[in-house]
């Protein structure tokens, strides 16, 4: 997924409880270059009666093996009176002008308008999709920002797990057990063009007083109980027993997520 920092700073904020409030619509332009990740950064095209046209999205659904997005509607721009600087990007926003950029993507090779053409996007030619270790409910989430609904933020919990909790996992139990806050701090831009949060302060488990069990992954969840899994990751030792007083920490910066 090609987001924006913007767009990525508004994801990262809600495991920190910030709420990620939908846009009321979106548009999508056209750009002679890459807009980058401050969404500012290409040329968007120019002339006359051209303006970015409203989008509208699909359901979340899988896509390249990921859940994603599409534009559910052919978008139509007006007709150009001269040919057109070959169109390498798309961007995703907020208002029909200015605004905050969302997404952008590249087209596979350059849109070629000539004289009295016009722009055209069918319908599926805009696609996105989420990749990484976020669970499919949270990309769920995520998506549906662009089609409207708003993402409440939330406190994030730490939890122990016996196998993905994406793929039938069995959170660990036990005397002592229980979901650890996690603090975040705020995100930031790395050089790679991802966003991270990292906790900013250790997340230490009580030590067990009778065997919890096998620990394989680690999972952020958005309640201290019940809720749901926003991401997983493997543990980076493989399976762990944790027998009587035997404690789990995470130091600070040791528990990262990211989005891009």
């Amino acid at each position: 997924m090609y987001a924006t920092d913007y767009f990525e700073t508004m994801i990262l904020n809600t495991l920190r409880g910030t709420n990620a409030a939908a846009p009321a619509s979106m548009f999508v332009g056209l750009y002679l270059s890459n807009p980058g990740e401050t969404g500012m950064a290409g040329t968007e095209v120019t002339y006359s009666g051209y303006q970015r046209q409203a989008i509208t999205f699909s359901n979340p659904a899988p896509i390249s093996g990921n859940i994603g997005i599409q534009n559910d509607t052919e978008i139509k721009f007006a007709m150009t009176a001269t040919a057109l600087q070959p169109i390498t990007h798309i961007g995703i926003s907020d208002s029909v002008s200015g605004g905050n950029m969302l997404l952008y993507g590249q087209y596979d090779e350059p849109l070629q308008i000539p004289a009295n053409g016009s722009p055209v996007i069918r319908v599926g030619d805009a696609q996105w999709w989420c990749v990484g270790s976020f669970s499919n409910m949270f990309k769920t989430s995520v998506f549906n920002i662009l089609r409207g609904t708003s993402l409440p933020g939330f406190q994030s919990f730490c939890a122990l797990y016996n196998g993905s909790p994406e793929s039938g996992g069995i959170e660990i139990s036990g005397t002592g057990y229980a979901r650890m806050l996690i603090t975040f701090s705020a995100p930031a831009q790395q050089v790679s063009g991802q966003a991270q949060i990292s906790n900013s302060i250790d997340i230490e488990f009580p030590k067990a007083l009778t065997n919890w069990g096998t620990f394989t992954h680690m999972a952020v969840f958005n309640a201290s109980s019940s809720g749901q899994p926003v991401a997983y990751v493997d543990n980076g030792i493989g399976a762990y027993n944790i027998v009587r007083g035997i404690g789990i920490i995470y130091s600070a910066g040791d528990l990262s997520v990211y989005v891009h």
